[in-house]
């Protein structure tokens, strides 16, 4: 089954083992990006984490996006580190206009910035 990175055109390589805060790295040409996924089957509002093991927030040097999945709702939110701050959960309303996270529903665009070449 391809997820929705691999149907948009990105490399999709899986590292090996639980040994790295990330699940999954995409590529575009020679741009990589570490990527955490979460998920969140109740709300709203749906909480994704924005920390991993024993509660310790992710930086930037171990990831650089985590992907949130809202079950209930087929949603992705692609939420850059900077975008969760020093936050361990982010709140997620897809209903309300005035989320402070809509900017970054479904945006697999902002993994588009690679080398045009």
């Amino acid at each position: 089954m391809r997820g929705p990175a691999a149907a948009l055109g990105f490399s999709v390589p899986k590292p090996w083992g639980d040994s790295d805060r990330f699940d999954f790295i995409l590529t575009c040409r020679h741009r990589l990006w570490r990527v955490q996924v979460k998920s969140a089957w109740c709300g709203p509002p749906y909480q994704i984490k924005g920390a991993g093991f024993g509660n310790v927030p992710y930086t930037v040097n171990e990831i650089d996006f985590v992907a949130g999945y809202i079950v209930p709702e087929d949603l992705w939110y692609i939420l850059p580190l900077a975008a969760l701050g020093s936050r361990k959960i982010v709140n997620i309303y897809p209903d309300l206009r005035t989320s402070a996270f809509n900017d970054y529903r479904d945006a697999w665009g902002l993994f588009r910035p690679c080398d045009p070449a």
